[in-house]
């Protein structure tokens, strides 16, 4: 296939109600492409120059061997020619970011193949990836307010499917795993924020949301139990462990790690380092358990003592019976 010259058809100029600031310029992939220079989007037609566009601004700023470019946009079967077809296509995507862009993206030619060079602030994979960063910087340095604003930032940056031009492809498959991981970290970050500025019982739907979603993901649980435990529901909190605990065994044949069994015995002990946020939250919004919850705490004691001591009584195996000592009559 020859390279011909991108007709006017082939792309379409609309103002963008999501535009960056005027004049400021972005390539973003959180969603359908969208590729927006001083207030206006500006898209290609082609399907597959539009995938091309998004392969290298996934990877903007390496470079990206013409092989496997040829390998993600035909699914491993190209046809004949298919490196002349990618140039042609190397082409119209040229002029399209020479058109409209103004200079601030381009793609240069290596000896391997093509590298999207853009500044890292206009593309929202990247600026993603910088907030997803920072809100963990603040958790780590116990500053939830300001971590719950970098996360929420980053969240806001989605706006639908993120591989939706590559969705008929096979490399779709790995790239979406990969920024769901992403996404999900930055929802159990937020989530995790709102726990520790004393927001507990705001949050727990979302953790109930995704723990229901991620079945085998123990930090959701950890969360969840942290949540319920503030919120005076330390029974349910327990009863989350437990229940995770046999789907773990059911599934994969493992236990819980350890960092969940030390929550466990911080709930039942009442671990004053579990307690919310001295200054978040009102004493009179986190009830104090009921005769009815003591009495489930106290169940729920023993089951796990018991369990505990069962665990170990298999780990030492049976102990040998000793004789009888003969009685000596006085």
């Amino acid at each position: 296939m020859s390279a011909t010259r991108t007709r006017s058809t082939d792309l379409h100029l609309s103002p963008c109600p999501d535009a960056p600031a005027s004049g400021r310029f972005s390539i973003d992939v959180l969603g359908p492409l969208q590729v927006v220079s001083a207030g206006r989007e500006a898209t290609l037609s082609s399907r597959r120059q539009r995938a091309l566009l998004v392969l290298l601004a996934m990877n903007a700023n390496a470079a990206v061997t013409s092989e496997r470019l040829v390998d993600q946009l035909w699914d491993g079967t190209p046809p004949p020619g298919a490196l002349t077809t990618l140039r042609s296509y190397i082409s119209h995507v040229r002029r399209f970011l020479d058109d409209h862009v103004d200079g601030r993206a381009r793609i240069a030619t290596t000896d391997a193949g093509y590298r999207l060079d853009v500044d890292d602030g206009s593309l929202d994979l990247v600026r993603f990836r910088d907030a997803l960063a920072e809100g963990h910087r603040h958790l780590r340095a116990g500053e939830p307010v300001e971590a719950l604003e970098a996360f929420e930032s980053a969240l806001d940056l989605w706006r639908g499917d993120p591989v939706a031009e590559i969705r008929d492809h096979d490399a779709a498959v790995t790239l979406a795993a990969e920024l769901a991981e992403l996404r999900v970290g930055a929802v159990e970050g937020r989530l995790r924020a709102l726990v520790d500025t004393g927001r507990h019982v705001e949050a727990i739907p979302g953790i109930e949301a995704l723990a229901a979603a991620e079945p085998l993901r123990e930090g959701p649980r950890e969360l969840l139990m942290t949540a319920l435990h503030r919120a005076g529901r330390s029974a349910e909190a327990l009863e989350v462990h437990r229940t995770f605990r046999a789907v773990l065994r059911d599934e994969l044949g493992i236990e819980p790690g350890a960092r969940l069994d030390r929550l466990v015995t911080a709930i039942l002990h009442r671990d004053p380092r579990l307690d919310p946020p001295s200054t978040a939250v009102a004493p009179t919004q986190v009830p104090s358990p009921s005769a009815a919850e003591q009495l489930s705490l106290l169940v729920e004691s023993l089951r796990v003592v018991s369990e505990q001591l069962a665990a170990v009584v298999d780990a030492l195996g049976p102990r040998p019976v000793a004789p009888p000592r003969a009685v000596i009559a006085s």
